[in-house]
């Protein structure tokens, strides 16, 4: 069946040029084929359709009384796909259209709703769609353009770019330090409680130098959001690992303190992952453009 109607739709085509011209040679001069092939696909859409649709001689063609109706239709479909196609060109090259974007919670509080004032002032005319969220979203079930992800991409159909690099920090509260003490070592850590992020790893590995020295986070208090992470730590629940857009606020403050400065946790790397194709849209485009260029002095720019 699908392949009738693909036969029958290349069919219609031919024969809308061939309408429009009365001519064979001319609606194979438009289209860029021989005059055999536009010959072949009348002849071909006439037996899938039992209707005869042109007259002919040596010197004329003319359209049918059945004919001249089935125009009407077929060059109104060649219309619509001309039409669609000069919207497809102008989604692709213009700042229009629809742009839904997905993001973990905090890290989009702290990043991309300054982005996306400063995106909205400067293209009017886009609409977007934001989903806050530290679940992993699916983005082909959920029609999503642009997901921002932390660390590298895991092999899949998507794709992905990266777009900035930040630092994590060791960090507990004033009250906590008071009550259990400072760690000086990374030793010390294993003596003290944690505030688990449910979406990495329990095992941290501190450097300093050529020196490596792998953590387990051991405590009662484990979430599966950023924003709670960052609000238990506050509290005085443990030590936690937080990248320096979540620790930034509260450093000046005294809120939070960074434990142990003179080694270094792995950076964060974040991604911009999308379908195959999408970033094609001149809206996505933009919008990386604009990812790319991170808050000077909280979110280090990639290299």
């Amino acid at each position: 069946m699908t392949e009738y109607v693909l036969g029958e739709l290349r069919g219609m085509m031919f024969f809308a040029q061939v309408a429009q011209s009365q001519s064979f040679s001319d609606a194979a001069r438009r289209l860029g084929v021989s005059r055999s092939v536009v010959s072949y696909q009348i002849k071909s859409l006439e037996e899938r359709t039992g209707a005869r649709l042109l007259n002919r001689n040596t010197r004329h063609v003319s359209l049918t009384a059945i004919g001249r109706q089935y125009a009407v239709h077929c060059k109104r479909m060649v219309s619509e796909a001309q039409t669609a196609h000069s919207l497809l060109q102008n989604l692709r090259d213009d700042a229009v259209g629809r742009l839904a974007i997905a993001c973990p919670a905090n890290l989009g509080l702290h990043w991309l709703v300054p982005i996306v004032n400063q995106f909205r002032r400067h293209y009017p005319g886009i609409e977007l769609e934001i989903q806050f969220s530290d679940s992993t979203t699916n983005l082909v079930e959920q029609g999503i353009d642009l997901a921002i992800r932390a660390g590298p991409l895991p092999d899949s159909d998507l794709k992905a770019t990266k777009l900035a690099t930040v630092s994590r920090h060791l960090c507990a509260s004033r009250e906590y330090l008071q009550n259990t003490g400072w760690p000086e070592t990374p030793e010390d850590l294993t003596n003290h409680q944690w505030v688990i992020y449910d979406h990495g790893s329990t095992t941290l590995a501190l450097v300093r130098g050529t020196d490596t020295f792998d953590v387990i986070q051991q405590g009662a208090l484990r979430v599966n959001s950023a924003a709670a992470r960052v609000q238990f730590t506050l509290a005085g629940h443990g030590v936690a690992v937080l990248p320096i857009y979540d620790v930034h606020p509260y450093m000046d403050s005294g809120q939070l303190q960074v434990l142990l400065p003179e080694y270094q946790l792995l950076p964060l790397e974040l991604y911009a992952v999308f379908p195959s194709g999408s970033t094609t849209a001149r809206a996505t485009q933009l919008m990386l453009e604009m990812l790319r260029e991170s808050p000077p002095g909280i979110i280090a720019s990639v290299d």
